[in-house]
């Protein structure tokens, strides 16, 4: 349906954060700026399927339409298609909606499309269940071994796992930039118009500080699927990161327009609003992404962060007390938190710090550069994200004319293959070219 380029399709993703709530329909479409609600219901029974749909106006609850399909889960696919039309058919009767869904006949093994679907929506979730997702999308595989979408969701998977896992977890898996490359490899040789695909390759080549080529990605995926807010999610980490703000900006306004209810899109717009000094908005997408799910470890090290660099001492004791056991040891984010409070004074320097900016807000850039480039050992994410305290305005202009002019500020970005890529879009405002193969920052 969301082919119908007439309909505005609210993105399943936070569809789907609903259900189970029992809400009023009429707050649910709301919420989701949609004047019209389909739902229905999926029952299963071997190889048979029966599907209900039915078309509400929320206004007033109203059913402008209902039917009942009996299938046999021989290509689902097909089925999809020719229900989207049915549906559509209907939608042009009672809305005055034209235009039909794309009609993409393939044929898949039913089990291995349950297994896509189940691991697909751990993917969404995050969390330890990837680890999960992980494993479902390696047992669809086993079963079919050219079905590209589940290298696609491998690929995915694999690449985003060192944030909600334990180091020890991590270290038992191995290189897992390297699986994500292979996967996407294997589903772009198996599908190469497949947008996922595309869009898997373009995060491994990000990860693999290959900025311009990744760039290309991300843009053919965003031109093959133009309303992914997965594909946004990602392209916007890119922009935001290379100090592309102005452009990164409209990328995840719109992300949030077509997908709001996702914690990890919210994520993203944070990163960004800290890149643009937004203190307020920042900490209001922080609220929303941590009430869909408080439990997200990357999303809890982001509020901890913030409380530290508004002076929170007292509300991030408590905090401290609701964050992941699994990914975080409680005694040293105390450690950390009490180092920041002392500005860099009290005790030792907290081993190990699970985020610069904990060095960066305690004034400590000796403590803050290091920690980044041990970082860059540990996970190359890890390795990119602290650009966002260089690039934001939130901290006194002569401390950041004093970081940025560092030099060792600028090998770091060096290390990071920025300069290259500067040269071909543009330099951000905190840094300027000399001449041809210099550049200088402050």
């Amino acid at each position: 349906l969301a082919g119908i380029r007439a309909l505005q399709v609210a993105a399943r993703t936070s569809v789907f954060s609903f259900k189970g709530q029992n809400q009023d329909l009429r707050k649910i479409a709301q919420q989701l700026g949609v004047e019209t609600v389909l739902e229905g219901s999926v029952r299963r029974a071997g190889d048979d399927v029966r599907i209900t749909a039915q078309l509400i106006r929320a206004s007033d609850g109203f059913h402008l339409w209902s039917e009942a399909y009996d299938r046999k889960l021989e290509n689902i696919f097909a089925i999809q298609d020719d229900i989207a039309s049915r549906i559509a058919e209907a939608l042009q009767v009672s809305m005055g909606i034209s235009g039909q869904p794309k009609v993409m006949p393939r044929s898949v093994n039913p089990e291995v499309y349950d297994l896509y679907l189940r691991a697909r929506a751990m993917h969404r979730q995050r969390g330890e269940v990837l680890l999960e997702a992980v494993a479902l999308f390696e047992q669809a595989l086993s079963i079919d071994p050219e079905f590209a979408p589940a290298w696609a969701g491998l690929s995915h998977s694999y690449i985003v796992l060192p944030n909600y896992i334990s180091k020890e977890e991590h270290q038992e898996l191995g290189d897992v930039l390297a699986k994500s490359v292979d996967a996407a490899e294997r589903a772009l040789e198996l599908d190469p118009a497949l947008p996922t695909a595309i869009h898997a390759m373009a995060n491994t080549l990000f990860f693999r500080l290959e900025w311009a080529e990744a760039e290309r990605y991300f843009r053919q995926a965003l031109e093959l699927d133009p309303d992914s807010a997965p594909h946004k999610q990602d392209n916007d980490s890119l922009l935001t990161f290379s100090g592309q703000l102005e452009a990164s900006r409209k990328v995840a306004d719109r992300m949030i327009e077509l997908d709001p209810y996702v914690p990890v899109f919210q994520n993203a717009m944070v990163a960004l609003l800290e890149a643009q000094g937004e203190n307020e908005l920042k900490a209001k997408a922080i609220g929303i992404a941590l009430e869909i799910n408080p439990d997200l470890p990357n999303l809890q090290m982001v509020r901890f962060d913030e409380m530290l660099r508004t002076g929170q001492f007292a509300a991030a004791r408590d905090y401290v007390k609701q964050m992941s056991e699994l990914r975080f040891e409680h005694a040293n984010l105390f450690e950390q938190l009490d180092w920041v409070e002392s500005q860099g004074k009290a005790g030792k320097v907290p081993d190990p710090l699970y985020s610069p900016s904990v060095a960066f807000h305690a004034d400590r850039y000796d403590i803050w550069l290091a920690t980044v480039m041990e970082s860059k050992e540990e996970w190359v994410e890890w390795f990119i994200s602290p650009l966002l305290e260089l690039y934001s305005p939130s901290a006194p202009a002569e401390k950041l004319h004093r970081f940025r002019s560092d030099p060792s500020t600028k090998a770091y970005l060096e290390d990071l293959r920025l300069p290259e890529y500067w040269r071909q879009v543009g330099w951000p405002d905190m840094c300027q070219p000399i001449g041809e193969a210099d550049f200088s920052c402050g």
